[in-house]
């Protein structure tokens, strides 16, 4: 018995080192795009417009097949409040970043979407999960001051330049790979959608095309590059989850509180 305790942490520490060597493989190669697009021609430039635009508008849908979930199983089973809450600090960031360089709305008004639907997500995990009150008051206020601290020109540019550059690495650790690991612990994805996960690898696939062809900026090529390996991973463990269900219909996913 004592031998599969100290199995398992050396199993996860292991994972979590693949996982490291993933990210850190995917933002170099993200970053090695960016020069090679700068001769971009007019067609490719168009073509990333309009996949920029098709992006937001499936963004505008990306978690609800999530929020349905959850609102029909009346369940936050198996949802990281890390890694949404790490989310959302990222995906402010990267808002304000853009908005602070002049880019095209076009080229990140999905990350805009995404984080009032991550604030949605949040609010249900409030609402169902077993939240202390005090920590649900602490997030809600570290959230509202540091939005106001973003978007009301407090913060320098060169402190801006550098969360986005961090967030490439929060957002894989604290956004994604609690999500993972709380998915191995369980041995299934729980009350995460399939449809929600896949739209997210989706996006983030085109986002690498169109920030390579229009931004050209490789930190937050970085962030697509990363974003689009993890969601990969999230991806493939809904799709195990769902293939062991259709196989055991029987079999009710793990119960663990949300983390």
């Amino acid at each position: 018995m004592a031998s599969g305790s100290c199995t398992q942490p050396k199993l996860t520490a292991a994972r979590l080192r693949r996982s490291t060597a993933v990210v850190c493989a995917a933002a170099a190669a993200a970053a090695a795009v960016a020069p090679a697009a700068a001769q971009a021609s007019p067609f490719a430039s168009a073509s990333a417009v309009a996949v920029g635009w098709l992006v937001i508008a499936g963004s505008c849908i990306r978690s609800l097949p999530q929020i349905l979930r959850i609102l029909k199983n009346k369940s936050v089973q198996g949802l990281s409040l890390t890694s949404f809450s790490s989310e959302l600090f990222c995906y402010a960031v990267s808002v304000a970043y853009n908005l602070r360089n002049g880019y095209a709305f076009s080229t990140f008004g999905d990350t805009a979407i995404c984080a009032v639907q991550n604030v949605a997500i949040i609010g249900l995990i409030f609402r169902l999960g077993s939240v202390p009150a005090s920590l649900k008051l602490g997030l809600s206020a570290a959230f509202a001051a540091f939005g106001w601290w973003l978007f009301c020109g407090a913060c320098p540019a060169s402190v801006l330049t550098t969360l986005q550059a961090s967030s490439v690495v929060l957002l894989a650790v604290g956004g994604r790979v609690p999500q993972i690991l709380l998915n191995l612990r369980r041995g299934d994805s729980g009350e995460l959608s399939l449809l929600s996960c896949a739209l997210s690898l989706v996006g983030n696939l085109a986002r690498v095309f169109t920030t390579a062809v229009l931004v050209r900026d490789p930190i937050i090529l970085a962030s697509a590059g990363t974003q689009a390996v993890l969601n990969g991973i999230l991806t493939w463990q809904t799709i195990s989850t769902a293939r062991r269900l259709g196989a055991n219909p029987g079999t009710p996913p793990a119960v663990q509180p949300a983390t």
